[in-house]
């Protein structure tokens, strides 16, 4: 298996960035009845603040997640990997990097949230040490609110 990096995306990533979320996201539609939230986000502006995180391998984009701080918390707005490389750690990386570098901006938590209608990623996330604190209409969708509380003393293992 090659070797996979996490880097902050660059403007020039925008392409690459598009093409991942659309390869994740598009096969969900059915299943959610509309446009999953992330194939309609303008990242630009996430770019060029620095909120993007790709994960790659050989070169190529693999993975993206976007990570905005928010007081005491970090929020995961998304999570995506190509379809070709899932269940091969990659979300499971970028998590963890999202969780050493909330803990690193000192906060003391991390939320995410996953559609409702997904309730294998709702599974996935908890799996990882998230728990379920709110189900509610969002912006449209229905989301399942998760958090973590992180452990300043054992960092996340990728």
């Amino acid at each position: 298996m090659l070797e996979m990096r996490v880097r902050q995306g660059e403007i020039s990533d925008l392409n690459a960035l598009r093409a991942c979320i659309e390869a994740a996201f598009s096969p969900y539609v059915p299943r959610i009845g509309q446009r999953p939230a992330p194939l309609d986000t303008d990242f630009e502006p996430l770019l060029r603040d620095g909120r993007v995180w790709l994960a790659e391998r050989d070169g190529r984009v693999v993975g993206t997640m976007v990570l905005v701080a928010d007081g005491e918390t970090a929020e995961i707005r998304s999570v995506s990997v190509l379809p070709t490389c899932q269940r091969q750690g990659v979300g499971r990386t970028l998590i963890a990097h999202a969780e050493t570098m909330a803990r690193q901006a000192g906060h003391s938590r991390v939320r995410l949230y996953a559609n409702a209608r997904l309730p294998e990623l709702v599974l996935y996330y908890a799996g990882l040490g998230y728990t379920e604190v709110e189900r509610r209409r969002d912006r449209g969708f229905d989301r399942v609110f998760m958090v973590k509380t992180l452990d300043p003393l054992n960092p996340p293992r990728a």
